[in-house]
C-alpha cells in the first residue's frame, strides 16, 4: 500500500491540459470522475491519445476505476483517512474485497489523494512524464532527443509519440 496526491481535473478537460497538469504535479497520472466514479489514467494512455487525435479524457477509454470510500467503508474497515499509513493492513483488505487497486481518500477541487494496493503502483505514477512515449500495450517512455513522433520503437516495434 501506499499513498499519492495526484492532480484532479474534468472529464472534459483536453488531453494537453491534462498533461500539463501532470507535468506541473511532476506525476505520471491524473485523476478525474466518470460519473458515480473516478478513474486514473497513466501518462502512456494519454500520449496514445494525443497520437490518435483524441481531444478529452472522457473520450479515452484505457484508464484505471477509483474506488471511491465511502464513510461506511471508513467505519466498518476502520480505516485512517487522515494518515492511511496508520491502518496500511486494512486498506490492504479492503482493495482486495472491493477488487479494486486505487481508492480515493480524499480530495480537493484540483488534488485528489489515492491509496494504491502495491507500492509499485504509486512509484510507476510518482515522477513527472517524459516526453516521449511508446505507442505499444507496455506504454514505455522513450528517451529523447534521438526520436520523434512517428519513429518505431527499438524495444518493441510499435510508434512513437512525442510531446514537447
Amino acid at each position: 500500500m501506499n499513498v499519492i496526491q495526484l492532480p484532479l481535473v474534468t472529464p472534459h478537460s483536453s488531453l494537453k491540459d491534462a498533461l500539463q497538469s501532470m507535468r506541473v504535479a511532476q506525476k505520471s497520472a491524473i485523476v478525474t470522475e466518470s460519473g458515480p466514479h473516478f478513474v486514473l489514467f497513466k501518462v502512456a494512455e494519454v500520449f496514445r491519445g494525443l497520437a490518435d487525435r483524441v481531444k478529452q479524457l472522457v473520450d479515452l477509454t484505457c484508464s484505471h476505476t477509483v474506488y471511491k470510500l465511502s464513510p461506511k467503508n471508513v467505519i466498518e474497515w476502520t480505516l485512517n483517512t487522515a494518515n492511511p499509513f496508520n491502518t496500511e493492513k486494512e486498506y490492504e483488505d479492503f482493495l482486495d474485497s472491493v477488487g479494486h487497486m486505487y481508492a480515493l481518500v480524499n480530495s480537493t477541487p484540483t488534488t485528489a489523494t489515492i491509496v494504491t494496493r502495491h507500492e509499485y503502483l504509486a512509484a510507476d505514477v510518482s515522477s513527472g512524464p517524459k516526453d516521449c512515449y511508446c505507442k505499444g500495450p507496455r506504454g514505455h517512455d522513450y528517451p529523447p532527443p534521438a526520436v520523434s513522433t512517428g519513429d518505431v520503437c527499438i524495444q518493441c516495434g510499435y510508434e512513437i509519440h512525442c510531446e514537447y
